[in-house]
């Protein structure tokens, strides 16, 4: 802070580090927390945490909550309503700014191999199991679907263990770093990506998905990355850390399911009937258009509440800024 010396600080989400809090307080420089998520099995709320909570986000200027029910919980430990807002989720501004620039990778281009590519996305061991299971019944009633799974992790033990579940399947796979020059993958049925960096843009090649994390306790990884291409977005059952999941499941673009039956049943659902599949790809694009323009908001309350000379507006785009509090987040 010393060599900083900023005129405001904006935090995502959930890294509010008591120590840096009290000392921004000390210095009187403004500090916001958006994005703010209160979740409803947070033991911010329970009698023991509640007195430190309560003095740690009392030294915030302000609260931009994602909606109406987390801020209505933080008002239980924050006791200046009038400093708690409602913006929305900067994160469907960044999905919809990424999905509409240009995919120029060679990569991505060789992955388009059928109209039906199933995209695993940010998987674990946890929910393959019932993915790579569903696909051999997949395969047997439509011939042409391609499975691209994308892991979370990319080490060899955790590849190994996709390999196994294929061979076990009697499926024809293949990792993508020992895929020869000009092979064609419509040889295989299944492709497992062992590179990282490329999910987003991979998204953009298939006509349903999968986000990993619902089958474990950690959480649901992203399922807006998906959404955004208008892709149907499968999870498994643990949304307790992911509302935007909730919400999809409500408005049918979301689907949950709890095991391979289950999975393949969804799936052939959506894939058999065209007109089906098309009403839940449309509500899944309006899930995202429907939610964007919070990084405005943040933008517009910051600005409102704050005397410190200073415009992020000449220093930030409004693309700029959604980045920055996305990449923020995400590490």
């Amino acid at each position: 802070l010393n060599i900083c010396k900023p005129d405001l600080v904006i935090i995502s989400k959930h890294d509010v580090w008591p120590n840096f809090i009290f000392e921004l307080k000390k210095r009187g420089v403004p500090t916001y927390l958006v994005n703010a998520l209160f979740a409803t099995d947070s033991k911010m709320g329970h009698w023991y945490a509640k007195p430190f909570f309560k003095a740690l986000y009392g030294q915030l200027t302000g609260i931009i909550t994602i909606d109406k029910e987390n801020r209505d919980r933080f008002n239980t430990i924050f006791s200046d309503s009038d400093k708690l807002f409602i913006s929305g989720d900067s994160r469907y501004d960044t999905v919809l700014y990424d999905a509409q620039q240009p995919v120029s990778s060679d990569i991505i281009a060789r992955l388009k191999v059928s109209d039906r590519i199933f995209v695993a996305g940010s998987s674990w061991p946890a929910g393959e199991k019932y993915i790579v299971k569903g696909w051999k019944k997949v395969k047997e009633k439509y011939d042409d679907a391609f499975l691209i799974i994308v892991p979370h992790e990319i080490e060899v033990e955790h590849i190994y263990k996709i390999e196994t579940l294929c061979q076990e399947s009697s499926l024809n796979y293949v990792v993508y770093s020992e895929l020869g020059d000009g092979e064609d993958l419509k040889n295989y049925d299944v492709l497992i990506m062992d590179v990282i960096g490329l999910l987003a843009a991979i998204y953009s090649v298939g006509s349903l998905a999968y986000v990993g994390g619902g089958f474990g306790k950690a959480g649901l990884h992203s399922v807006l990355e998906p959404a955004v291409y208008g892709l149907p977005v499968f999870f498994g059952p643990n949304l307790a850390k992911s509302p935007e999941a909730k919400l999809m499941e409500i408005e049918k673009c979301g689907i949950k399911f709890n095991d391979d039956h289950e999975f393949y049943d969804s799936l052939d659902c959506l894939w058999s009937d065209e007109m089906k599949y098309r009403k839940v790809s449309e509500a899944s694009k309006a899930f995202i258009a429907r939610r964007v323009g919070a990084t405005k908001k943040i933008v517009d309350i910051v600005s409102k509440n704050i005397k410190a000379d200073i415009s992020m507006a000449d220093s930030f785009t409004e693309e700029e800024l959604a980045r920055l509090l996305d990449d923020h987040e995400s590490k």
